[in-house]
């Protein structure tokens, strides 16, 4: 029998084209298998609320909040910069983290990541700025033997708000 509360209350969310179901979950002996099968019926299309992933929003004694996220397929997605910001907006606006600064560390599967929030007028999160670490593109340290050195290619990205009034380029 599982112990994930039934009904489960959720937030539908999207940012820059990916969609998630959120909830808030305490920490309960549910299994990750349990939760994943969760995942696999909620964000199903056809027959589920329909979403890339399933986001839960937990206690943490290291950060203000803990990220779990189950990808479409049921597995562990670690991490995701687009659901974390949804994660990010989620605390702030229903009064689970409250910095005034907009600072909150997340606790997620491969470490702690830094966001700041931005507040509009009505006190509602706008937008979410993540500190990500630079990916590590060896490939010996994902797992792939090689004796070829990894190619790399350095490229700008620039990006811009949804208004379209600010662009950076990283």
């Amino acid at each position: 029998m599982s112990n994930i509360p039934s009904p489960l209350p959720f937030w539908k969310m999207h940012g820059a084209g990916n969609d998630f179901v959120v909830a808030e979950t305490p920490q309960l002996d549910v299994t990750d298998e349990e939760w994943g099968q969760l995942a696999i019926e909620v964000c199903d299309r056809h027959f589920g609320v329909g979403a890339d992933g399933l986001i839960l929003v937990q206690p943490s004694t290291t950060a203000d909040r803990k990220m779990r996220i189950f990808n479409a397929d049921g597995s562990d997605g670690e991490m995701c910069v687009n659901g974390i910001r949804c994660f990010v907006k989620y605390c702030f606006d229903r009064r689970l983290v409250t910095n005034a600064d907009g600072a909150m560390v997340v606790e997620t599967g491969p470490g702690p990541m830094h966001c700041i929030a931005t507040f509009g007028a009505d006190g509602k999160v706008e937008r979410v700025q993540v500190t990500a670490a630079v990916p590590n593109l060896d490939p010996a340290a994902s797992g792939v033997a090689s004796e070829q050195p990894a190619p790399v290619l350095e490229l700008p990205v620039t990006t811009s708000d949804a208004r379209g009034d600010s662009e950076q380029r990283v």
